[in-house]
């Protein structure tokens, strides 16, 4: 996130816009790096309630598998080898999660 992804509106809220890789998408894929990266889990109820949709299991899950997805996509671009051990770690974190979920 920079400066130049933020919109402010006539009221003074703030949007939170990026279009840099825009597409259509379920919005869990969008969703899933802003929680996961910014909000804490225990707030993601309040959060998605502000945002104006209802937090579910099923909405967990999906973003959950696109967190997963997307981490694996940066690691693979990624050079610095100090930032691709952070972030196999968050990778292997995800994916110990989504082992929980199912058993």
């Amino acid at each position: 996130m920079n400066h130049n992804n933020w919109i402010e509106g006539e009221t003074g809220l703030l949007y939170l816009t990026d279009w840099d890789d825009a597409i259509i998408a379920d919005r869990a894929f969008d969703l899933a790096m802003v929680v996961y990266s910014y909000v804490d889990e225990v707030d993601w109820e309040e959060w998605f309630s502000h945002y104006g949709i209802r937090f579910t299991s099923e909405l967990h899950y999906r973003m959950h598998w696109y967190a997963i997805a997307q981490t694996v996509l940066t690691l693979y671009g990624e050079q610095n080898g100090v930032a691709r051990a952070e972030g196999l770690t968050v990778l292997r974190e995800l994916l110990d999660e989504a082992d929980e979920r199912t058993q």
